[in-house]
This record gives structure tokens, sequence and C-alpha cells, in this order.
């Protein structure tokens, strides 16, 4: 999104949500009012890929999100008895000039990138993600991890030439 455009409505929380959370679509879209407790997003092993229970604690920036969405309804997003389908329609909802095409698992890929970005270790990213170890995207993390901290005489510019560290 370009400066001044704000993501709105379901869609915008739906995509706030995945950034700040790390979470799969579908454990946003369905995340039912008894899943979030007062600090915390507690997702059942039935409800993640690798049935596994998930916990995501719920930051300011979370919360702020949260407090915008209805307060009734048994799932979060709607405020009705029924989860977030139409996906594609709350994806196209959301402007992105110059983006011509992204997935909502790009998003997950974005909190991954940021976490390297922050320095934080991959087995800490790997937990937020819910990914059980061994079996995860560790070679892409390992990349982009290695891509942030390469010097910068290394690194490739947007163009894909390398950059000059004079």
């Amino acid at each position: 999104m370009g400066s001044g455009q704000r993501a709105v409505g379901t869609p915008g929380a739906l995509v706030k949500l995945l950034l700040l959370t790390g979470c799969r679509r579908d454990e946003i879209c369905y995340l039912r009012r008894a899943e979030v407790k007062a600090d915390k997003l507690e997702f059942p092993e039935s409800r993640t890929k690798n049935d596994e229970p998930h916990t995501v604690p719920i930051t300011p920036a979370i919360r702020r999100v949260l407090d915008t969405l209805p307060k009734f309804g048994e799932y979060v997003l709607t405020g009705a008895d029924a989860g977030l389908g139409g996906h594609s329609k709350a994806r196209a909802a959301i402007k992105t000039p110059g983006l011509a095409h992204w997935t909502y698992h790009d998003l997950r890929r974005s909190f991954a990138s940021g976490m390297a970005r922050l320095g934080v270790p991959i087995h800490v990213t790997e937990h937020c993600l819910n990914h059980k170890s061994g079996i995860s995207n560790r070679p892409l993390v390992r990349i982009i991890s290695s891509m942030i901290t390469r010097p910068k005489s290394k690194r490739l510019s947007r163009s894909g030439a390398r950059t000059s560290s004079r």
C-alpha cells in the first residue's frame, strides 16, 4: 500500500493480523472468539496444519486490530457464526498499486523476513510460525538471514547488480 492508503474493514483486519501474527490464512479467517484469551490467541491442534497447538501472544498492535472487529458471533473477523470465506474478494479489496500479484502466504513470508531482519534466531521464527522442527522452510529463512547479514559489498541491489561498499 502506498502512502496515505489504508487496508480497512474485514479485508484490512485480515491482512494486518496475518502480518502481525505470522499465522496461516485459515487460522485467522476462522479464528473463533473462544480462541482469543486476554493476552494470547490459542489455536488447538485441530486447527493447525501440523496438528500441534499454537499460542500467539497478543501484542498492542494485534489488540488494536482485534478491538476494531465485531464483539459478537462465534467468528472474530466476521462477527457471525461463519468464518471469512471469499478470500479472493477480500484480497481484491486491498489496493496494491505496483504489486501485480500477491498471496496471503506472501504475508507469512514477510513475517519471517521481518523476523530475520530483526536478528531473531531461526528456531524462534520457526516456533512463531508453528513449524515442526526439520520440516519447514528453513532454507528460505537461512537465505533471507544471510542476505540481510551479508556485508554491504556482497549484497545485490534491486536491479541485481552488486552494491559498492565505497
